[in-house]
């Protein structure tokens, strides 16, 4: 069998990125290789076969989801866009809201963004209350807020996109309260294909590389794919409308800041600009140390194998391996009460450096200066995270058309954000020490601080974030005719479905060498029943005026959580098509939904707790 996409051409397009810039991106490469003689051999060999497929938004084969629409793209629409990953492709979607979880925000739809993923929000309802699906199976939650990863599934192994933008939980369980998006990957691939794509825009630029590898046979077939992409930071100064703070050129107010390089000293309720102790003070941008968009590099390998056992018996097997890393340069942020970017500096008068104003006695003072330039931009963000997923099936087909599907999904996730900050205790024995040897220079740190001053100074982490989020899924269920009615036959699938998620979040802080803080863990069980009827009332075989179809759907499915009790949720819908080429769908069902793990977490553990920096409203006299 050939290849699934072979139309390779050549693209130019562009887009309005998160950057709010254009973006353009071109396709450089995209070539199929393979000897003509192996595949028409391959063709020849491969199953003929054509295989019910089961729809995202239904449990039964062969049949599209009732009451509710389904939105479906296929490889050709995403090879011919300009998005680098999955999820930026997704943002197209009128019914996705770029609201959620993406590496261009810290804090989305109530889900904090600590190793800068990607997540799908439909209808502006939470990441956490869409799910998405990989070939109709779950995947391992992602970070400290336990969203799923768009981005683990590279673009050049998808066959397709299915989105059900409608309320399932009575079909796929409480955690599809928004809808669904199912992930659909590559399979009858013959050959190699290669594929590179580049992005640039002012300040920044991407590209990515993909490989997609296969070969079917009589009886089965396997799929390996793999892919690197790399976004490069975007930086604060490289934008107009955030490289200042002084915003009185778009009506608002000057909030520069006196924290410089160089710095202020003020004394006596009088300020006195550094280095040369003039009346006044510095004001300046610390925003040219911050990023608008990390650096993410991400690589993944992904597979698939499918093979006939015996007459009605397959076997397939899905895997994955997706490794992110990401670093995100942040000068003026506060997490669990750590110390900011900019320090405000109380200078005894036994520092080593101490000095005056012309004509002030020696007393309190304090210098409000920025350190990144003396020890480095030292709030940093930045860190890996780990995604697997492996997923095995067996099907067995039944008397009467009716099919057994047996599947177990394992996955696992882990990640480790650091954010460096300033070690408060080695900066104030600094500040009071009278050698030179062992003090800092606060008013011109980076001239005279000794190296060893400096690394104690940078032995501090205001956040370690470690997260790791497991899943164990096994489903067993049953699909097939009953009996037949006017418009075709009653179909029917029941199964139940046993779930297990585990999440640990360790929340540290402290110097780098004796982190210590509060972990929340927690496991959840969820053990499902559910059913799904189909009933084509009305078909074209038997249509009357004004119905060219009709078909009714009835599900319904029951959870019973460890932590948090039973639920049952059903769901009526109903599909009436007039005429050719128009359908009305509408559906009534209740949804539910769990809370999500690291909510559980206990007030005041920071695994459930982000603070946010401060800041003058422009709006209100900049108070």
């Amino acid at each position: 069998m050939h290849s699934d996409n072979l139309d390779l051409p050549l693209r130019v397009g562009s887009k309005r990125g998160v950057s709010q810039v254009l973006r353009t991106s071109t396709a450089l490469a995209a070539l199929l290789i393979y000897p003509a003689a192996a595949m028409a051999a391959d063709q020849a060999d491969a199953p003929s076969t054509i295989e019910e497929v089961v729809v995202t938004g239904s449990l039964i084969r062969g049949t599209a989801p009732v009451g509710s629409s389904l939105i479906s793209v296929g490889q050709s629409e995403l090879k011919a866009s300009t998005a680098p990953t999955v999820g930026e492709f997704l943002k197209n979607v009128p019914q996705v809201l770029g609201l959620g979880v993406d590496p261009g925000h810290k804090v989305g739809s109530g889900a904090i963004n600590v190793t800068y993923g990607s997540s799908i929000n439909l209808r502006g309802l939470g990441p956490g209350a869409t799910l998405l699906l990989y070939n109709g199976e779950r995947l391992p939650r992602s970070g400290a807020s336990t969203y799923v990863d768009n981005s683990s599934i590279p673009g050049i192994a998808v066959q397709r996109i299915e989105v059900v933008a409608d309320g399932a939980s009575a079909t796929y369980g409480s955690d599809a309260v928004a809808g669904v998006v199912n992930i659909i990957t590559r399979r009858n691939v013959t050959g190699l294909e290669l594929s590179a794509q580049a992005g640039v825009a002012s300040g920044t630029s991407d590209y990515g590389i993909s490989a997609i590898t296969g070969r079917q046979w009589s009886s089965g077939g396997f799929m390996v794919a793999a892919d690197y992409t790399q976004q490069n930071r975007l930086k604060a100064v490289d934008r107009s409308f955030s490289r200042s703070a002084d915003l009185r050129p778009y009506g608002g107010t000057d909030l520069r800041n006196t924290t410089c390089n160089p710095g202020t000293l003020t004394m006596g309720g009088k300020s006195y600009a550094l280095p040369g102790l003039t009346p006044g003070a510095n004001f300046c941008d610390t925003v040219q140390y911050n990023d608008l968009l990390p650096q993410i590099k991400r690589w993944t390998v992904l597979g698939n194998v499918k093979q006939q056992l015996a007459e009605g018996v397959v076997f397939e097997a899905n895997g994955f391996f997706n490794s992110r890393d990401h670093n995100y340069h942040l000068a003026t942020s506060s997490v669990r009460g750590g110390v900011p970017g900019t320090q405000i500096m109380t200078v005894p008068v036994t520092n080593a450096y101490y000095r005056t104003p012309p004509g002030v006695a020696p007393g309190p003072q304090t210098v409000a200066s920025f350190l990144g330039d003396a020890v480095g931009n030292y709030s940093v963000d930045d860190g890996p995270e780990e995604t697997w997923d492996f997923n095995t099936n067996l099907k067995f087909d039944l008397p009467r058309e009716w099919l057994l599907t047996l599947d177990a999904d394992i996955g696992h996730n882990w990640s480790k954000v650091i954010r460096r900050g300033v070690n408060a205790a080695a900066l104030n024995a600094a500040l009071a020490s009278s050698n030179p040897a062992t003090a800092i220079n606060p008013y011109n740190p980076g001239a005279s601080t000794p190296a060893s001053v400096v690394a104690a100074i940078q032995n501090y982490a205001p956040l370690v974030n470690w997260s790791r989020n497991s899943l164990q899924n096994y489903k067993a269920q049953v699909d097939g005719p009953l009996f037949d009615l006017p418009g075709g036959p009653l179909k029917v699938a029941v199964g139940f479905e046993h779930r297990k998620e585990g999440y640990v979040n360790d929340a540290l802080a402290g110097p780098l060498n004796a982190l210590a803080g509060p972990r929340f863990e927690h496991t959840r069980i969820v053990d499902s029943f559910y059913g799904e009827l189909n009933a084509p009332i009305i078909s074209p075989d038997n249509a009357i005026p004004a119905v060219r179809s009709l078909t009714l759907s009835l599900a319904a499915r029951t959870e019973r959580y460890n932590d948090f009790g039973r639920t049952t949720n059903p769901k009526v819908g109903a599909t009436w098509q007039p005429v050719d080429g128009l359908s009305i769908h509408g559906s009534v069902g209740r949804s539910f939904r769990a809370p999500d793990l690291n909510t559980l977490a206990p007030i005041g553990d920071a695994s459930n707790v982000y603070i946010l920096p401060g800041g003058p409203d422009p709006k209100n006299g900049g108070a």
